[in-house]
């Protein structure tokens, strides 16, 4: 029986036919998968939860230069 910490969150179960899918693309495909994925998850994040990540992780930091001007 999982502990109540485990049942904290959600799951997802990948499928053979996603992960032959994804094995099939090319590197240029999964780079771009990649970066559309950087792309939502920065998107949805709330500015507050943008530098709460940097108490995790503070060597991650995206220098301003690189960062799109457009959100």
């Amino acid at each position: 029986m999982p502990s109540e910490k485990q049942r904290v969150g959600f799951t997802y179960t990948v499928t053979m036919e996603q992960m032959e899918k994804h094995a099939a693309l090319s590197t240029e495909e999964v780079f771009q998968w990649i970066e559309e994925m950087a792309i939502f998850l920065y998107e949805t994040q709330t500015p507050e939860e943008r530098e709460r990540k940097y108490d995790f992780k503070p060597n991650k930091r995206i220098p301003p230069e690189l960062l799109r001007k457009d959100i």
